[in-house]
């Protein structure tokens, strides 16, 4: 349950920062949304596995299991 809630904050600040700057550079609202809806998938996507492994390595490493959190 952990991955999706880390995943998701790590998307959404690159998103902020993203929407900052189109919005500095005073972009089309259609064209941000064209630009950022990709981005979000294709971040999400790209994050899944590393921060997957990443929680199961830590857990690994604390001879924890999924249950015991």
């Amino acid at each position: 349950m952990l991955l999706p809630l880390i995943v998701i904050t790590v998307v959404g600040h690159i998103l902020v920062f993203g929407l900052l700057e189109l919005s500095r550079h005073e972009v089309n609202p259609l064209m941000s949304l064209i630009i950022l809806v990709p981005v979000t998938l294709i971040a999400s996507l790209l994050l899944l596995p590393p921060v997957k492994g990443l929680l199961i390595g830590l857990l690994w490493s604390r001879d924890l299991s999924d249950e015991q959190r």
